[in-house]
């Protein structure tokens, strides 16, 4: 047990932090709302068959959102994967026992070249091939038609990434797939915001969506898959919960869900549905200008604020661009300054993998406690200084 002067981090040693990057995976997701906590705290009180409540949960979350079905999985990379298996295997037991082995399955994903992420991995877990078409121009409605032969199983689609120069559109991508035969996997992990836009990825007629729970404000650990029922029955026949049943040893196994974090999946998408996203917002917003009022006087430094908004993360950003030649520091080594500082306050700084905002930080003001943007706003002047 903890002393009353102790915290659980500060027990074991564990150093908090001052959270301006956002909702992200190493810094643990999101801080939970009190309905959030509620529902996790009551499904403490009790247990359940896990299988009933994957089912009524999955059905529940299909009538919010608007799919034809749903199931809860543990992140959006994690139903990306379950969703793979199932594209190949359907609910056939034999074919979800054999996996990662695919022979005598359909077992090749497309995904456009100038489209590949971090993420295209989840095809190769449950044994599929990723084969790549067009070049990093993109690729043509042709092309695609063309890649689709007797092993294709289905179509990756990020959709975070359908902007890229010479990418397909979604609709057409449908259109050719389905044309084909083939189904389509979409990444919509973070694609949910404005509601509108979350809703017309829904009834877009993918077969298969994947979405995280943790940009609305719910556990890192949950998010669900929507689409098809057909596709989403066979994608829940390769979850953890089916490795349970006898003669099912699916890939899913490791990929485990609690009650606790079912319930919080189903109250946070609650949230965010009668959420009022303006408000929301406008209060990130307030908290990123008290940031760019105290820097943006400062010599070698411009402030660039960029808005919410479709096929975008949920929320604003503050970038702070540097010369990096005329400060004498770079983006990282601010970066890591205000890591190693007291308090740690983490931000991005460098830019993104594909270097894009190289030379700048980026500031999320979404978990801010009261406070935050203050002592954001001072340290950050330091380093700039």
């Amino acid at each position: 047990m903890t002393s009353k002067d102790e915290s659980v981090y500060s027990e074991l040693g564990v150093r908090t932090i001052i959270n301006a990057r956002g909702t992200n995976t190493v810094l643990g997701g999101s801080r939970f709302s009190e309905k959030v906590l509620a529902a996790m705290q009551e499904a403490n009180t009790a247990h359940v068959d896990m299988e009933d409540l994957l089912v009524k949960s999955g059905e529940k979350i299909a009538r919010l959102v608007g799919a034809e079905a749903a199931f809860p999985t543990s992140g959006a990379f994690a139903g990306l994967v379950v969703s793979a298996a199932g594209i190949m295997t359907g609910t056939d037991r034999e074919k979800i026992m054999n996996l990662p082995k695919t022979k005598g399955m359909k077992n090749e994903f497309l995904l456009q070249k100038n489209m590949r992420y971090m993420f295209d991995r989840c095809i190769e877990v449950p044994g599929a091939k990723l084969k790549l078409i067009g070049d990093q121009h993109g690729a043509s409605s042709q092309t695609l038609s063309d890649s689709i032969g007797p092993k294709t199983a289905g179509l990756l689609y990020p959709v975070h990434l359908a902007s890229n120069e010479g990418a397909i559109p979604l609709a057409s991508a449908l259109s050719i797939a389905h044309e084909k035969g083939i189904a389509v996997l979409v990444d919509s992990a973070f694609q949910l915001y404005p509601l509108d836009h979350f809703r017309s990825l829904i009834t877009s007629g993918a077969d298969l969506l994947a979405f995280s729970s943790k940009y609305m404000g719910g556990p890192n650990s949950v998010g669900f898959i929507c689409g098809k029922k057909e596709y989403v029955e066979a994608a829940a026949s390769n979850s953890f919960l089916a490795y349970e049943r006898p003669g099912t040893f699916s890939v899913g196994r490791g990929y485990k869900l609690d009650r606790h974090e079912i319930t919080a999946l189903i109250a946070v998408i609650e949230e965010w549905l009668d959420m009022d996203h303006d408000n929301r917002i406008k209060t990130m917003e307030m908290h990123l200008q008290v940031i760019a009022e105290r820097v943006s006087d400062l010599p070698n430094v411009t402030i660039e604020e960029v808005a919410a908004a479709p096929g975008k993360p949920p929320w604003p950003q503050l970038l702070v661009h540097i010369d990096e030649n005329k400060l004498g520091k770079t983006a990282k080594q601010i970066e890591q300054a205000l890591i190693d500082g007291e308090p740690s306050i983490w931000i991005n700084g460098g830019g993104t993998a594909t270097n894009l905002n190289k030379n700048s930080l980026i500031i999320r003001a979404i978990d801010f406690a009261e406070g935050d943007d203050q002592i954001v706003a001072e340290r950050l002047r330091r380093e700039l200084t």
